[in-house]
């Protein structure tokens, strides 16, 4: 085996794993009627294969874009007192800043997405465009679950580990004087689509890669998932938001 077959190798056996996981915790959860705890398995799944496979990786979390300011790297500072609380509030600290960066960033992103969006919603579902803001119920609850269980395991996951792999194994293109792994953002962006189609039998699932596309655009030019996190889970708050407020 080559060494640009071993990445792929690798990463199509993690997919096919997490698919395999994701499916069984969705139908399991269904059929024993633990249908609000399957979001957290999969966060589960998710969670594991990402860390998992930046262990293999040369460079590890933080090449893999996934350190969340150290919060997936071992502290070579830390101490460990306390049960590891005090090193775990240095890390929080030390990421709030490149936080606030990051969330400035996919702001700015979600501020020139959102508006065209609307009316591509609008001109999508026949919708006369009336506007009727009702914010989604417990909206802070709401867009905790959005960053802790949607948005941080599959950014992770899809963009920090498999995008990042998929990369090394297919190479870089040349974009405007600059190498990106354009390849490996589309794969990743449709292995993204496949899984919501598998898990939810629905061909309208399959549309969640295209801004699986944007998600991985983010994190390359960023260099790791931060804005993508932020910009993923404003983007399903939106998509709550206008289903409930767009007639």
């Amino acid at each position: 085996m080559s060494d640009s077959q071993a990445p792929l190798v690798e990463c199509a056996k993690s997919y096919a794993l997490v698919t395999l996981a994701c499916v069984a915790i969705v139908v399991g959860g269904r059929r024993l009627g633990f249908d609000g705890y399957t979001q957290l398995g999969v966060a589960a799944v998710l969670f594991h294969a990402a860390s998992r496979g930046a262990e293999t990786m040369t460079g590890g979390a933080k090449r893999a874009g996934i350190s969340l300011g150290g919060l997936f790297e071992q502290d070579a500072e830390g101490d460990g007192r306390f049960f590891g609380l005090l090193d775990l509030g240095r890390t929080l600290v030390r990421g709030f800043l490149p936080a606030l960066r990051e969330l400035a960033l996919a702001i700015g992103v979600a501020a020139l997405v959102f508006p065209p969006f609307f009316f591509g919603y609008v001109r999508w579902f026949h919708l006369r465009g009336v506007v009727e803001w009702r914010a989604p119920m417990e909206l802070l609850g709401l867009a905790l679950t959005q960053v802790i269980l949607v948005a941080v395991p599959e950014e992770i996951y899809f963009r920090g580990y498999l995008q990042t792999r998929l990369a090394d194994g297919l190479g870089a293109t040349e974009w405007r004087g600059l190498p990106w792994p354009l390849r490996a953002i589309v794969l990743q962006a449709v292995l993204f689509g496949l899984l919501h189609f598998v898990v939810d039998p629905n061909l309208a699932r399959l549309s969640v890669a295209l801004p699986g596309l944007l998600f991985g655009v983010i994190r390359a030019g960023r260099g790791g998932v931060g804005a993508a996190i932020f910009f993923h889970a404003l983007c399903n708050l939106y998509s709550e938001t206008l289903a409930l407020s767009v007639r």
